[in-house]
């Protein structure tokens, strides 16, 4: 890698786990960025690559050989993004993607559980994306039906007037919206199922004293009527307010606690009833059954955890760090302090790599 943040020309030579330590501000994080912009093509701190390019570079660069032998690699300019994957550059971000499920562990993204629809959405898609081969070409041709739908509403709503031919031809986008919602619902509610064992059994891991925590979907529609006929129905609505308000892009992936809030709410969110510390264990519950349910389906993961003796408690790291290894996923794990490194070779032993950064530099370090 080169020209992430404060990164020097990087070469790794990596191992199952991969230890890092440093202090604050020596490119610990901007090394898990790194490997997440490969594959996700975008970072998890700033979409915008101005924000993580070296201000002395034009670019920056990361490259990685993977076991089978593929060399895949990402070029980002301020403007531009080029990709290679074993010799092939007209190749679009999302097989980069699949080729490796990446996924950044992160107990303090606390948003996720308490405002974060979208962000939601978007844990379930991932998962979705790497579990289910026919997910993506449908998620993709309902977006383009969706844009298509609300560029045709904005402008008549622009214009005031609506034509039984433009009306005509706005249900027709209404009809393919549906069709397609519909099956991403389909797909969404199969993956739940799928998720839902893996999720409780983490949860009586990290959080037993809320043996009721569960998934569900809100669908983002009403389920016990066809979609289609929805659309038709809020067609007005949807022309005065310029946008489709009612599909399966406005889905949203319910965590809940089964018990009665004090205001008489049944099953109201996790995030009204745990504390800070236990939304923390839920995030790390989420993640890890998703990374076991991929496991299961011949998807091992990376998995990058940054600092987490910073957000967790000795106990819980170690049933974390122990979690993973039973997973087979590849860890990256920062951190401050140095003590883990011992637990983390009782666990991995000659799989275990360690390594020193300082001011951007990254140096192999000694047992």
């Amino acid at each position: 890698m080169q020209g992430v943040r404060n990164l020097g020309k990087i070469d790794l030579p990596l191992t199952r786990c991969n230890l890092f330590f440093g202090p604050n501000g020596s490119g610990k994080t901007s090394l898990l960025e790194s490997i997440y912009i490969l594959f996700r093509g975008k970072s998890f701190r700033h979409i915008d690559a101005r924000r993580f390019i070296h201000f002395e570079h034009e670019r920056c660069f990361v490259y990685a050989r993977t076991s089978d032998s593929q060399d895949l690699a990402i070029l980002k300019t301020r403007q531009k993004t080029k990709l290679k994957l074993s010799g092939r550059s007209n190749l679009n971000q999302s097989e980069l993607t699949r080729l490796m499920p990446v996924t950044l562990v992160d107990p303090s993204e606390l948003e996720l559980l308490d405002h974060g629809t979208g962000s939601r959405r978007q844990l379930l898609d991932w998962l979705c994306f790497h579990t289910e081969t026919q997910f993506h070409a449908v998620w993709l041709k309902h977006a383009r039906v969706l844009k298509q739908r609300n560029r045709q509403l904005k402008s008549l709503k622009t214009a005031g007037r609506v034509t039984v031919h433009q009306r005509e031809e706005l249900m027709i986008w209404s009809d393919q919206l549906a069709a397609l919602g519909e099956e991403l619902n389909q797909i969404r509610m199969q993956v739940i199922e799928r998720w839902q064992p893996l999720f409780e059994d983490k949860i009586r891991t990290f959080l037993p004293q809320y043996p009721g925590v569960r998934l569900s979907l809100r669908s983002g529609f009403d389920q016990e009527v066809a979609l289609g006929e929805q659309l038709e129905e809020r067609l007005t609505r949807d022309l005065e307010q310029g946008t489709t308000r009612l599909g399966a892009h406005r889905a949203d992936l319910r965590v809940t606690a089964k018990q009665t809030r004090f205001d008489g709410t049944l099953n109201p969110p996790a995030s009204d009833v745990l504390s800070r510390g236990e939304k923390k264990l839920l995030i790390i519950a989420l993640k890890l059954s998703q990374i076991e349910l991929l496991s299961a389906r011949g998807r091992p993961c990376v998995v990058l955890l940054d600092d987490m003796t910073a957000e967790l408690d000795q106990a819980a790291t170690r049933r974390l760090l122990r979690l993973l290894k039973a997973s087979e996923a590849q860890l990256f794990l920062t951190s401050l302090d140095q003590s883990i490194s011992d637990f983390a070779r009782s666990i991995w032993g000659a799989d275990l790599s360690v390594f020193q950064i300082e001011s951007g530099d990254i140096l192999p370090k000694s047992a």
